[in-house]
């Protein structure tokens, strides 16, 4: 029903359904950066090991920026390509009308080495950040992967990505306060994002428990993922 809306505004003196899409990809573009960049990056995630590899958990994050870059790249392409449809410029693709529709719609660790916890959910390629901390385990001591396995270790901790969101855009930095009392194990990672459907974890028994009315998806506590 919304398509079938009119898709100029109502009142005179109003703006163009034209004018209002211009505008919002103008605010993408000059709101989200174009790359990131590794240059500033922590020296600590290119230190090579005795036999001069680089940590499994930086190739990780390196391919997580590659990935984030494209989007990026896609993002402004697409910005880009709208405000010149818009214009007249370029044709007004099927996928250009998706974007344009949208916006008249309403539908809209790399500089501070290693966090205490990692946000999963976060993740482009889950598995190869699995398998990347398993290679680090593996490599720590001299240790077969494909032997390896994980166990997982509740927290009590629950972490809200928000409020880490929140203190780094403020402090511009890693803040540990942010992840609460959490303490980085020597062996493993901690993460958090994960959410349990049809049920609750109480972190006062650390068993699971049926919900509470109405809550559908809670999230969980930090999990310690520890290769063995």
């Amino acid at each position: 029903m919304i398509d079938c809306q009119p898709s100029t505004s109502g009142g005179g003196e109003g703006k163009s359904a034209d004018e209002i899409a211009f505008e919002l990809a103008e605010g993408v573009i000059q709101s989200i950066i174009k790359k990131i960049y590794t240059d500033n990056a922590h020296p600590h995630l290119f230190k090579r090991d005795k036999k001069d590899r680089l940590p499994s958990l930086t190739t990780v994050l390196m391919q997580e920026v590659d990935r984030f870059n494209k989007l990026l790249a896609l993002i402004h392409s697409s910005m880009n390509n709208l405000q010149k449809a818009i214009k007249g410029f370029v044709v007004m693709s099927e996928q250009l009308e998706e974007v344009y529709r949208a916006f008249l719609n309403n539908q809209i660790w790399i500089e501070h080495y290693h966090p205490p916890s990692y946000w999963l959910s976060g993740f482009y390629f889950t598995q190869g950040f699995l398998t990347g901390t398993l290679q680090t385990h593996a490599r720590k001591y001299d240790l077969p992967i494909d032997q390896l396995k994980y166990d997982f270790v509740m927290q009590k901790l629950f972490i809200d990505q928000e409020l880490i969101k929140i203190t780094h855009d403020a402090e511009k930095r890693e803040v540990a306060s942010a992840y609460g009392d959490l303490t980085v194990p020597l062996d493993g990672v901690l993460i958090h994002g994960l959410f349990v459907d049809a049920g609750l974890f109480d972190n006062l028994s650390m068993t699971l428990v049926d919900p509470n009315p109405g809550e559908i998806n809670p999230p969980l506590p930090a999990v310690l993922f520890l290769p063995t």
